[in-house]
């Protein structure tokens, strides 16, 4: 019986976890700075306000997509669409040469982040525009998320009742 319930925790865990799992990289945008191109790229398909954001930075030559130039650090700096700061970072690179960040955007509407590359030949700086959708409706995700606990549980009690009957 203790088992059972062990199982049911972590099921319930692991599908409560898997509702906010994302594949890295589903959105993002290329904005040329000069000789360079600056890719930011995020972890979901559309920026969305009060959810956690995982952002990709990267410099890439204009002639070649494939290989990210090097660089000592990059500030990042977010504002909102009243110009209010909301993010400021100065960041050193991963061992892949890109720079990674999460964050939270507190509202919807269109913010600016402003990258700045030192390191390079001259510093890089590029602005790029945000669009941040409205958050979700809490009810529907409350709602899904309760549907599929439900079903995790019916299963697990579909499973130990045969289980049972078994032994019989």
């Amino acid at each position: 019986m203790i088992q059972t319930q062990y199982i049911l925790i972590i099921a319930i865990v692991v599908i409560c976890s898997a509702l906010f799992v994302q594949a890295h990289l589903d959105g993002g945008i290329d904005v040329p700075a000069g000789d360079y191109i600056v890719d930011v790229g995020y972890d979901i398909p559309e920026l969305v306000a009060l959810r956690p954001t995982v952002f990709l930075i990267s410099l890439i030559p204009n002639e070649s997509a494939q290989e990210v130039v090097p660089s000592q650090s990059v500030w990042v700096r977010i504002t909102s669409p009243q110009a209010q700061q909301v993010f400021l970072a100065k960041l050193v690179p991963e061992p892949t040469g890109t720079y990674s960040f999460s964050t939270t955007l507190p509202k919807s509407g269109q913010y600016t982040m402003t990258v700045r590359f030192d390191g390079t030949e001259k510093p890089v700086q590029a602005s790029i525009p945000l669009t941040v959708a409205s958050v979700q409706d809490p009810i529907a995700v409350l709602g899904w998320s309760l549907a599929i606990i439900f079903g995790v549980v019916l299963v697990l009690y579909i499973f130990k009742s045969k289980k049972n009957s078994h032994k019989k």
